[in-house]
């Protein structure tokens, strides 16, 4: 008996939401109504919310497996032939997403007028420490026993260091001043203490280094150059 002569004869059937007749694929007339009636989305949380209802690109797997994959059955073969002719293409949802997001930067770009910000987040978290430098006061005299000198240092937590030399040869007050402030930068570079505020009391050396002063006697001329080489 010839089914498609007969009234109870099964001439169609569902597969995949879509109506399987004899001679033809045919979409469900109610899905198809139902996507005509569906408001067009006026934001972006709309357009959001309508790809969630398209089971065509986030449910379709099944389809997909069809018009990918070597088709076996003789009725998916059939199914598979007349799909052809419509151009279908499988979309999977994470390129939609990615194609909203791209059309929402391109529709929205950064005003050319804005000015970047310099200001840091968390800025109470966000601390940089400078520790103040070591301060060095010296000081020699010399007289008949010999010459005496002292170096005192004052650290950046506030502590004092004192350093006490017999300087063994006999020299001029000057020499001497010149001898202890070598020793005390010799000290501060051992500890690694540079940069290093240095005071003296006596004002020819210091005015000399700070070359407010010439230096005129040949005999302080090489601890002159000594010192600025320390002073760097």
């Amino acid at each position: 008996m010839n089914p498609s002569k007969c009234a109870f004869g099964v001439t169609s059937g569902k597969f995949l939401g879509f109506i399987i007749r004899q001679r033809d694929i045919e979409i469900e007339q109610a899905k198809i109504d139902a996507i005509l009636r569906m408001p067009k989305p006026r934001n972006i949380h709309e357009l959001k919310s309508l790809q969630g209802n398209i089971h065509l690109v986030s449910k379709a797997n099944p389809l997909k497996y069809v018009m990918a994959k070597l088709v076996l059955l003789d009725m998916l073969a059939r199914w598979y032939l007349q799909m052809q002719q419509f151009e279908i293409t499988y979309v999977p949802q994470k390129a939609v997403k990615g194609q909203v997001l791209a059309n929402f930067l391109v529709n929205h770009p950064t005003p050319a007028e804005w000015e970047l910000s310099n200001d840091l987040p968390n800025e109470d978290v966000l601390v940089i420490e400078v520790t103040p430098p070591w301060k060095m006061y010296f000081d020699g005299a010399s007289h008949k026993e010999g010459a005496g000198a002292g170096v005192v240092f004052a650290t950046s937590e506030k502590e004092v260091l004192p350093y006490f030399f017999k300087l063994i040869q006999n020299c001029s007050n000057n020499i001497a001043e010149y001898q202890v402030l070598i020793l005390g930068l010799e000290i501060a570079i051992d500890a690694k203490q540079l940069p290093l505020k240095v005071y003296g009391n006596t004002q020819l050396v210091v005015n000399q280094l700070r070359g407010l002063y010439e230096v005129k006697k040949p005999e302080l001329l090489p601890y002159h150059n000594y010192a600025k080489r320390l002073m760097g």
